[in-house]
């Protein structure tokens, strides 16, 4: 899914970031069940200041969309595995 550019423009067309410059790009990374991730967001803010919540929720939506980019797979997929294999917590969903 992923892939290298080696030419001097990005993948979007737009020429290299030159020294000094800064640019945002947006990934989109799909939720497949919106409600648990607003369901972790407030759990977090509970015990959490809100820049902290923000920061894991945003951490943990970045190791889902890095699994799914080096699996090649779905989000779908993705929380399929997750149900049927389980994670660090011994299976615990969060």
């Amino acid at each position: 899914m992923s892939s290298v550019h080696t030419s001097s423009e990005s993948a979007t067309g737009s020429p290299p970031v030159k020294a000094g410059e800064v640019r945002l790009e947006v990934v989109v990374v799909p939720v497949s069940d919106v409600d648990r991730a607003k369901a972790f967001y407030k759990r977090l803010v509970k015990k959490k200041l809100k820049p902290v919540a923000k920061t894991a929720t945003a951490r943990k939506l970045l190791v889902k969309l890095t699994i799914m980019l080096r699996d090649n797979i779905t989000a779908q997929e993705f929380d399929l595995r997750g149900r049927t294999v389980g994670n660090a917590r011994g299976g615990i969903q969060a």
